[in-house]
């Protein structure tokens, strides 16, 4: 199965709504920071559980091999000592999960609504 792209999907688990803010906001500075100036890197997503006990990182990469890239990289230590930072400065953080997936098929909405 040929694969475009790579999926990093980071689930942290918070205590309440508060925490999630604070580590969207935290994790956002550094993606903001960091990541676009890297090739490959298409876009970060932050999801937030509407119960206030998680949070989703999803980071979209072109490519597998861009995302070695990355972390094979001179500044990956720096991006990763940057995120440790972030991170504890968020009160009410348990733990995170980190996966990685490959998007193999999506469904999109209908453009044209009379469409059957």
């Amino acid at each position: 199965m040929t694969h475009a792209g790579l999926w990093t999907v980071l689930e942290h688990r918070v205590e309440g709504d508060d925490a999630q803010r604070a580590l969207i906001d935290a994790l956002a500075v550094v993606h903001e920071r960091w990541l676009p100036r890297f090739p490959g890197y298409h876009s970060t997503q932050f999801l937030a559980s509407p119960d206030g006990r998680r949070v989703l990182s999803i980071v979209r990469w072109t490519s597998e091999a861009d995302l070695a890239s990355f972390e094979a990289s001179g500044d990956h230590q720096a991006v990763m000592a940057d995120v440790e930072a972030a991170l504890a400065t968020v009160p009410g953080l348990l733990d995170a999960n980190l996966s990685r997936f490959h998007p193999v098929r999506q469904v999109q909405a209908l453009t044209d609504p009379t469409r059957p």
